[in-house]
């Protein structure tokens, strides 16, 4: 299964009262970016090309892989599905300045990783599923095997 959304729009304050704008992003490192649940347990990563970012006129978006064959993964699409989780987070390096309480984000050196999880629900982030390929309850136990090994190889890193 995939997902996804924006991880921040531009303009709207984040639950750390952070705002982005489009110029914050040029010449971002997004190298060995990952996407990551609650307890930092990986999704998807960059260095694989299972998490992809594009920037548009709206916001930062984000295609992320959601490995059904684990456990946490098949959690994490129930819980988008029935509206548990709405949005993500973003950890991140950056620079900028504070006015009227809110920190303004004039560049985004490196962006470590997106959070997964329903911490995230302020409206400056959202998630939706999309399909791709077979779902792990349509794999046959060898298929869930190999998808697992190859997951395990990629995320480890």
């Amino acid at each position: 299964m995939k997902a996804t959304g924006y991880a921040i729009i531009f303009g709207t304050s984040d639950t750390e009262k952070m705002v982005y704008s489009r110029e914050s992003f040029r010449k971002t490192d997004f190298t060995g970016c990952k996407a990551i649940d609650g307890k930092g347990r990986p999704y998807s990563s960059t260095a694989y090309g299972t998490l992809k970012f594009e920037l548009d006129e709206r916001g930062l978006k984000f295609t992320s892989e959601i490995p059904e064959v684990l456990s946490y993964g098949a959690d994490t699409v129930e819980n988008i599905q029935a509206g548990n989780i709405r949005g993500v987070g973003m950890i991140a390096d950056t620079e900028g300045y504070t006015e009227n309480g809110r920190f303004h984000v004039t560049k985004v050196r490196r962006l470590r990783s997106i959070c997964i999880n329903s911490e995230y629900t302020h409206g400056h982030s959202t998630i939706r599923l999309i399909e791709s390929g077979k779902r792990a309850s349509e794999m046959t136990p060898e298929e869930i095997r190999r998808e697992k090994l190859k997951l395990k190889l990629q995320l480890i890193d």
